[in-house]
């Protein structure tokens, strides 16, 4: 693939199903391949991806980022 494949095939998802929930072996899938592969200056991974489960939290969270329903609606907050 090409840069402008890439390009042309990027999606930004902004709605979600609710009801949909990720099992526990999708979370930590994702959480072993996808997250340890993200690119980061000089190959560092300095970063601790936190799951945010609790919905009060989210809720929260939701109010200060100026509430997106993705935040509560998606099956899984990082």
């Amino acid at each position: 693939m090409n840069v402008i494949d890439a390009l042309r095939k990027r999606r930004a998802v902004k709605r979600f199903d609710p009801a949909f929930q990720l099992s526990e072996d999708n979370k930590k899938q994702l959480l072993q391949e996808v997250l340890a592969n993200a690119p980061s200056a000089f190959n560092l991974q300095h970063w601790r991806p936190v799951i945010v489960e609790d919905a009060e939290l989210r809720q929260k969270i939701r109010v200060i980022a100026w509430d997106q329903p993705q935040v509560t609606e998606s099956s899984l907050l990082i």
